[in-house]
C-alpha cells in the first residue's frame, strides 16, 4: 500500500474507533437499526393526539398538503 492509503485506512479506523462502529454495523448486509418517520408519517399522529380547536382546524390542512409539495402544489 501506498503512504497515503496506509493512511487513509487508519483515519477509518480511528473514527471507526471513536464511533463505535465495526465493519458489519455499516455493511450493506445489515438493516437500518432504525425507522425514522417522516414528517407526513408523524404529522397525523401529533394532530390526532390534540383537542379539537379553531386552531387545530386552522393549521393542520396547511401542515399536511393534500398534494405533493410544502404548499400543496
Amino acid at each position: 500500500m501506498s503512504a497515503r492509503s496506509d493512511a487513509d485506512i487508519a483515519a477509518i479506523r480511528m473514527m471507526m474507533d471513536r464511533l463505535d462502529l465495526t465493519v458489519a454495523d455499516i455493511s450493506d448486509d445489515t438493516p437500518p437499526a432504525t425507522n425514522v418517520p417522516t414528517f407526513g408519517d408523524y404529522i397525523p399522529v401529533v394532530a390526532d393526539s390534540m383537542p379539537a380547536s379553531r386552531t387545530r382546524d386552522h393549521y393542520r390542512p396547511r401542515s399536511l398538503p393534500s398534494r405533493g409539495g410544502p404548499n400543496g402544489h
